[in-house]
């Protein structure tokens, strides 16, 4: 299901767009799609970043995960980027 929007826009924002549907895009209505999902793609991975502060703001890393955290540094320093994958 879709539903139908109708926005306004001021002369500037209407010619940036009109530059931008000639090539990449097909039509006005293809450009304004683009930038709202970039939006909420935008918004949903910020929220995404809050819940994971807060999580470690209320269950901050106990010794046992600085510890592993170190180990696991130490191991990768002495690997060349090649052989990340193999770690």
């Amino acid at each position: 299901m879709t539903i139908q929007l109708a926005i306004r826009v001021d002369d500037q924002i209407a010619a940036e767009i009109d530059l931008l549907v000639p090539g990449r895009y097909a039509n006005r209505t293809e450009v304004v799609r683009a930038a709202l999902n970039g939006l909420l793609d935008r918004e949903h991975r910020a929220e995404i970043g809050r819940r994971i502060v807060a999580g470690y703001q209320n269950t901050p890393p106990g010794e046992l995960s600085e510890a592993v955290a170190v180990a696991a540094r130490h191991q990768n320093e002495n690997l060349e980027p090649w052989d990340w994958a193999e770690a």
